[in-house]
């Protein structure tokens, strides 16, 4: 572990000497960028909401360590379906294990931090012709579940993860129709796989180069995923095809994965840090859009034991000069650590009412395949309660993962 943390800070030290400052001179072509307080952005996806045993993930390490200066939280993924509600993942966003998630979004908002709500993903469904995809009545349908959940947890945007076909009209419509709803100052993102943005392989039907074209002052950036073979940071080949492209540069956000367990296709920090260098070379101090990070819960190089030290270490190499602002109350952690009690109950209930179903499922699946064979076996009956109460009462012995007293500072 010593290692490991003198590796970290030995890191962190060469990339932030290696980052140009602010005030340094572009040597080669000047991109003739304005100067935007916002960039470089630092986007992280939230999608892993509790560990393996149940427990809340805290976000606020994000804003209470030093050295991080995140621009975007993007909590997915909502799901729209077809004849049912809108999904936070496999539950309905209002359900009590979400609570800690929803108390500490808030937090971050109140330190600078943008929250968004992304839609869609590799889960296939949300932009079907059936839902978001579907003739005006269908999409007023489901539509307005979004709506409803982007005002119910006050998100300051949506990002709009497409990765099935859909057409040209049926995106321009749902983008005009949020920004119509939520005003200008209200953030949309797209994420394409990088490929889709320079010619090459699209997941989602529609032109990107088109939409931009149609819709650019409706859409803040494109958190373009450059792993799992759609591109690479390791050098600036894919920057120089964005560029040729007609692609403002601010606009997109170079997409990572965190860890080599979310995707493949990790660049090593000194690679990254080599070709953003190369960038602001290239094309302007200015250039550099942002970095997206998939996902949160394991980032590397520490993992699921300190999963910020991703950020620290974006941050040294994208602005190592920027901070955000925390503001923890007595009465705040106090009301924090209670919420995180109540998401991790409802969280360990339902992980029980799986394991009950499960034990269900096996014992019915055994007696069908012995009472062909001339065998009868019986399974006890399980109470309704059982499914919902067996694990409950453990809970309130569990460790807290995050040390809510100790962030006071107001």
């Amino acid at each position: 572990m010593r290692q490991s943390l003198l590796y970290a800070v030995s890191l962190l030290a060469n990339l932030v000497a290696a980052v140009p400052s602010p005030e340094q001179e572009v040597s080669r072509i000047d991109y003739k960028l304005p100067l935007n307080p916002e960039l470089p952005r630092l986007v992280l996806y939230y999608q892993t909401t509790h560990d393996s045993s149940g427990r809340p993930i805290s976000l606020l390490p994000l804003v209470t360590e030093l050295g991080i200066a995140l621009t975007h939280l993007i909590v997915c993924s909502f799901h729209i379906q077809e004849k049912g509600v809108i999904h936070l993942n496999d539950f309905p966003p209002h359900q009590p294990m979400f609570y800690t998630l929803w108390k500490e979004t808030a937090i971050l908002k109140k330190s600078g931090v943008k929250i968004l709500g992304m839609v869609g993903g590799a889960a296939a469904g949300s932009y079907r012709n059936s839902t978001l995809g579907g003739d005006d009545s269908t999409f007023e349908y489901y539509y307005g579940q979004l709506r409803d959940a982007i005002q119910e947890y006050e998100l300051d945007g949506l990002d709009i993860d497409v990765e099935q076909p859909m057409s040209q009209a049926k995106i321009n419509r749902l983008i005009r129709r949020l920004k119509y709803d939520f005003g200008s100052n209200f953030i949309i993102s797209l994420a394409p796989v990088a490929s889709a943005l320079h010619g090459g392989s699209n997941l989602s039907g529609f032109n990107y180069l088109r939409l931009e074209a149609d819709l650019r002052h409706k859409i803040s950036f494109y958190n373009a995923q450059l792993y799992n073979g759609f591109g690479t940071l390791r050098n600036m080949s894919v920057i120089d095809r964005f560029y040729k492209f007609g692609w403002d540069l601010q606009k997109i956000v170079l997409g990572q994965t965190t860890s080599r367990k979310n995707a493949f296709g990790i660049v090593p920090f000194d690679e990254l840090n080599s070709t953003l260098v190369a960038m602001r070379d290239r094309y302007g101090q200015n250039s550099i859009g942002g970095i997206m990070g998939w996902e949160y819960f394991n980032s590397e190089p520490f993992g699921t034991e300190r999963p910020w030290r991703w950020a620290q270490i974006m941050t040294a190499i994208l602005r190592p000069w920027a901070r955000v602002k925390l503001s923890i109350t007595h009465q705040k952690a106090v009301g924090l650590v209670e919420t995180w009690m109540e998401s991790s109950r409802a969280r360990f209930a339902e992980i029980e009412r799986l394991r009950v179903l499960e034990r269900i499922k096996n014992c019915q699946e055994a007696r069908r395949r012995n009472n062909a064979e001339g065998m009868v076996i019986y399974c006890r009956p399980v109470k309704p309660t059982t499914l919902v109460s067996a694990v409950v009462p453990d809970v309130w012995n569990m460790t807290l993962n995050v040390d809510y007293m100790a962030m006071v500072n107001a």
